[in-house]
């Protein structure tokens, strides 16, 4: 939440000193995260803390050091590959002089490989139940974040380069100041057979989040086809804006997180029903609201700069509905122990928003890209409850005939 706040709070700055072509860089190439930042991290963290409790501290230090050892090199060789793929396609498949590839990709891609190791020292407070050393790391990345592409932007009126490099060069300084004491693990002997089982591990997990480019920015990467710089650079503030309701969706998402996964285990599905029916609910009220004041919102987070996205913000805001609906059924789904119809889910669903990101932006354009984000995550809902459905018919059917 405090991240959020801070958003909230400097956006004006940054909107009353980013031009719209300038949020169009930084929206265009951003996006490319969703697809290619799991790709690069390729959620390693994941088997660590999936371990961390099953070993004891010497087995710990063995997993930290094969951890950072693979997120040194294994990661860096993957980010390698991610920012050849990136130029590859923005310079030969969908060149744009107006969106040139140097520095902005690279600038978008970098900041996750060095993110890897402030986040190991995250996940390691946050494991042993260091809140308040947890809670001062974050906010200290924030501040050098921040802080930093202020000065670049409002100082020195560095535009997207300075957004972009004060995003890059926060992650910089944290990687300093914690490598010092993990390079110690830089030393030890790297465990080949552990690597691989967290490499199979890990690859399912990366396969589907990167198939979140469907929902989370594939938008950004059609529209450019579609409509001018200028107006690629209205949606993404107003994808932005909108998206700052998302936080509220997740908190209330991880809130009840406990009683959901508590009612399936109980097989107590009705009260499950009720859980995600007050989440939708409330999520709704909050929605409404933001929709009604949305005017004087962008106003104040845009400094009165970029009232032409007011539509892109109202109508993007559903998706914080529509999201949850289909996270909450995740949870559902993991609840109930049926993890792979996720991942079925996920490459279905990806292929039907390619249709639908298609054709609503062609006939509509930025408005269309509005409507596509909110109608992929109804897409990916309705998927998991038909698969749901086939399955549970399926292991009834199998039970009658036998």
């Amino acid at each position: 939440m405090i991240p959020m706040i801070v958003s909230i709070v400097t956006n004006p700055i940054f909107a009353y000193f980013l031009s719209p072509e300038d949020y169009a860089i930084i929206g265009y190439y951003t996006s490319f995260n969703t697809l290619l930042t799991p790709f690069v991290i390729f959620y390693m963290l994941h088997y660590y803390q999936r371990m961390y409790f099953k070993v004891d501290e010497d087995g710990r230090e063995q997993l930290r050091a094969l951890l950072i050892k693979s997120l040194f090199y294994f990661s860096f060789i993957l980010l390698i590959i991610a920012i050849a793929g990136l130029f590859v396609y923005s310079t030969f498949i969908s060149p744009n002089a107006e969106l040139p590839f140097f520095p902005y990709g690279i600038l978008a891609l970098m900041p996750c490989w060095f993110t890897n190791f402030y986040t190991i020292k995250c996940v390691d407070l946050k494991m042993s139940r260091q809140s308040r050393t947890y809670l001062k790391m974050n906010i200290l990345n924030m501040l050098f974040t921040v802080g930093i592409s202020l000065i670049l932007v409002a100082c020195f009126k560095m535009g997207a380069l300075g957004k972009m490099t004060g995003a890059l060069l926060g992650p910089v300084v944290m990687f300093v100041l914690v490598f010092r004491e993990q390079r110690k693990y830089m030393k030890q002997s790297f465990d080949k057979k552990r690597f691989k089982e967290m490499v199979i591990f890990c690859a399912p997990l990366v396969i589907a989040a990167m198939l979140d480019f469907f929902s989370k920015g594939y938008d950004k990467v059609y529209l450019e086809h579609v409509v001018s710089v200028k107006a690629l650079g209205y949606y993404s503030v107003g994808y932005t804006i909108a998206m700052y309701l998302s936080v509220f969706s997740s908190a209330i998402s991880t809130t009840f997180a406990p009683d959901i996964f508590k009612s399936i285990a109980s097989k107590e599905y009705l009260k499950c029903c009720k859980f995600i029916a007050v989440q939708v609910i409330f999520i709704s009220v909050i929605v409404g609201v933001f929709i009604i004041l949305s005017p004087y919102l962008v106003f104040l987070l845009t400094a009165g700069k970029y009232m032409t996205s007011i539509p892109y913000v109202k109508i993007l805001s559903l998706y914080a509905i529509t999201s949850c609906l289909y996270y909450s059924m995740s949870q559902v789904v993991v609840a109930l122990g049926y993890t792979k119809l996720t991942l079925v889910n996920k490459i279905l669903g990806s292929l039907c928003c390619l249709y639908i990101y298609s054709t609503f932006i062609n006939n509509w354009q930025a408005i269309g890209a509005s409507w596509a984000v909110v109608t992929s995550s109804i897409v990916f809902f309705v998927g998991i409850c038909i698969l749901v459905l086939i399955y549970k018919f399926k292991s009834i059917l199998t039970y009658v005939r036998k």
